[in-house]
């Protein structure tokens, strides 16, 4: 397993206008390193989201080892990048919001596998499910396979 998916799942980042000023914190990295670090977080992003297939009518689910299937767009479209300009790096993974239900644990144990709990509210009624989940990465394998271009990436930044 790659360290950007053990360090990187369930980490988000909200940016809004009123956050920072944007050209003062971009304006510290070097145009190049910061294109490049633009592009790698797009192209990653863009992989893992692509990777990520509905379920259909039929409700299917993925295989252990492939990357989940999705019943609504809440995961593809949680996936998000930004640029840490103080740190020169660059942070890609699924926004959680959901952390009362267990949200990023859900996250870590869909990308590597293992027993998960959570609560469900059924018909008013609190209900606390366990459930043993195989591994089922879509940011590793979209890291990996964006890290293997790296050098494609870097020429198209202007490096």
């Amino acid at each position: 397993m790659s360290e950007f998916a053990r360090h990187s799942i369930g980490i988000g980042m909200r940016a809004t206008k009123s956050f920072f000023n944007v050209s003062k914190v971009t304006d510290k990295i070097d145009p190049i390193k910061r294109r490049f670090l633009f592009k790698f977080g797009a192209f990653t992003h863009t992989r893992a989201k692509r990777s990520i297939k509905p379920g259909g009518k039929k409700k299917t689910r993925s295989a252990p080892g492939e990357p989940p299937r999705t019943h609504t767009k809440f995961l593809p479209k949680g996936i998000k990048y930004a640029v840490d300009s103080v740190k020169e790096s660059v942070v890609i993974g699924p926004i959680v919001r959901a952390t009362r239900y267990g949200g990023p644990k859900i996250l870590r144990t869909l990308e590597e596998g293992g027993m998960v709990s959570f609560v469900d509210i059924v018909k008013g009624k609190k209900k606390k499910f366990t459930h043993r989940m195989e591994a089922r990465p879509f940011m590793g394998p979209a890291f990996e396979s964006e890290k293997a271009d790296i050098s494609d990436t870097w020429r198209k930044a202007g490096g």
